[in-house]
């Protein structure tokens, strides 16, 4: 962020207090966390516009843009703002107008209905198909050509293909990608780096997902919407988009939580807390805005079951704000920064090395069979990617004196990363799926005579854990994901109104008939 004009950086508060935050309520709150085996990644509390308090889990940081998932569906809704501002279109505009090329040659009732407000507030009716399997090409065609299941605007249904069709209108309208369009209106005047957001095979922008922004970025994102739009002096938003996204502009009842049942604005949800809305993608991404308390909440996380974080904020905000700045409690404050601190996720502890067997299998080529689902990545990071990875394969084991270097290949990449036998993560960098990332790693014999390898991608919410079990010539492979969306189906819980078994049959459908395979795949192999 040394690039970033200092009037562009968030302020920090001098202290929780002077914020009119009380410290041991936020500790509180990280200790409720931490008890419910939620996992953060990073946490921001901006208060009065400045920063009351953040927080990262070791080895996540600052510096590494992490993925937001429907999170980008907010900042996709903001570009349709910026260009309703500038007359290029308007809520009303006839989608099936603006792609004449891909329209029916003899359209229906309901072809003719569908708008640009229908996207926004998911209320488009529509069946589209390309989720199933994100590598097709012709995103905008097959989103134009499926069918309607309810006519437009009868029913809200939450279906991610609707944001990328705002993307691809954005696209269409300005001549440019959404990130070029957003660059100098929103990017650069928040202090930004231009960010990455993943395309389509046409080069467009997921919009539902595939943005990677810092923890920083979401909170000055949010924190513009909180000013009505403004950043210090000037409007960036247009002060009117910034004034009705957040608003009820659909029910979204039935629901099995009050956070799924408070209503649905333009790509954004609104809180059970009442003239709160939310910027809301897997995994908890959240980007919080309270408009009576002068606040923010900013997260990014791997923790499945949103709602039993979202119940952990509600639990102590906003009761923790006070209207003036509170008393100084230096006990709590210094508390609290002994804690965030000390944050970190789990990492596999230093223990006894097999300098035997790692000299017998150093550096030796292994070859697994059936690998197609097999993958450094998690499901819901890869199922979505517009490329996939897969075929986690030839791997090469590099025992040294401190860790341990692995070789694999994956479809289109090759990859050598490093991790800790010191019961420390080592980051080193790795390129899937057309993506660089910084993966965090550690690894360990086991007391069954295994070797355990954890993985974290820095840019995504899921790690994955490789169990190498190794017997003569044999080698067998199980992996496994710390949480997934599994869990949901676990649970019971629903997925932004959507039945946990339904979504997990869309990630999957058109992969596999089988979804243990991709979640735990065991893999047999052989040293060649």
């Amino acid at each position: 962020m040394d690039n970033i004009k200092t009037s562009q950086k968030l302020k920090r508060a001098a202290s929780p207090e002077s914020a009119g935050v009380d410290s041991q309520a936020v500790l509180d709150f990280l200790d409720c966390c931490e008890k419910e085996n939620i996992e953060l990644h990073s946490f921001m509390l901006l208060r009065h516009g400045k920063v009351a308090a953040e927080a990262w889990w070791k080895p996540f940081n600052a510096k590494t843009p992490h993925t937001m998932f429907s999170f980008s569906k907010s900042v996709s809704s903001t570009a349709i703002g910026f260009a309703i501002e500038e007359g290029r279109l308007s809520l009303d505009t006839k989608v099936y107008d603006l792609f004449p090329e891909y329209a029916p040659r003899i359209k229906k009732r309901y072809e003719n209905m569908l708008t640009v407000e229908h996207l926004l507030k998911m209320s488009s009716g529509k069946m589209p198909s390309f989720l199933y399997n994100t590598e097709k090409v012709g995103w905008v065609r097959s989103y134009l050509r499926a069918p309607f299941k309810y006519m437009p605007g009868e029913k809200f249904e939450y279906v991610t293909e609707n944001s990328f069709m705002l993307t691809a209108i954005i696209r269409k309208v300005t001549g440019l990608n959404t990130v070029d369009y957003l660059k100098p209106r929103l990017f650069e005047p928040l202090g930004i780096d231009t960010p990455v957001w993943e395309t389509n095979q046409s080069g467009i922008e997921t919009g539902g997902w595939g943005l990677y922004l810092k923890t920083e970025d979401q909170a000055k994102f949010c924190q513009c919407y909180l000013n009505n739009g403004k950043w210090g002096d000037k409007q960036v938003i247009p002060e009117f988009w910034t004034k009705t996204a957040g608003e009820k502009h659909i029910d979204n009842s039935p629901g099995i939580s009050p956070d799924r049942t408070a209503g649905y604005g333009y790509q954004f949800w609104l809180n059970s807390l009442p003239n709160s809305y939310r910027c809301d993608g897997l995994f908890s991404q959240f980007g919080i805005i309270m408009k009576d308390y002068d606040a923010c909440i900013v997260t990014s996380a791997g923790e499945p079951v949103e709602q039993k974080f979202l119940d952990a904020i509600w639990k102590y905000f906003p009761k923790a704000f006070s209207d003036e700045p509170l008393p100084e409690n230096p006990e709590a404050n210094e508390k609290l920064k002994t804690k965030i601190a000390g944050l970190g996720l789990p990492c596999l502890p230093e223990k006894m090395r097999r300098t035997w067997l790692e000299t017998k299998i150093n550096g030796r080529l292994i070859k697994f069979r059936n690998a197609k689902f097999a993958t450094v990545l998690g499901l819901a990071n890869n199922a979505i990617s517009p490329k996939r990875s897969g075929d986690f394969n030839n791997v090469r084991l590099y025992f040294e004196k401190d860790r341990l270097k692995l070789f694999w290949t994956e479809k289109y990449d090759e990859n050598t990363i490093e991790a800790g036998f010191n019961g420390k993560y080592i980051i080193s960098k790795g390129k899937l799926a057309g993506m660089t990332y910084n993966f965090a790693a550690c690894c360990a014999w086991l007391d069954n005579g295994s070797l355990e390898v954890w993985i974290r991608p820095l840019e995504h919410s899921q790690a994955r854990k490789f169990n190498f079990t190794f017997e003569g010539q044999t080698v067998e492979l199980k992996c496994t994901v710390e949480k997934g969306l599994y869990d949901l189906a676990l649970f019971g819980f629903d997925f932004k109104g959507v039945r946990a078994d339904d979504f997990l049959l869309r990630l999957t459908k058109g992969a596999t008939n089988a979804f243990e395979p991709i979640v735990e795949p065991n893999l047999k192999g052989r040293f060649v």
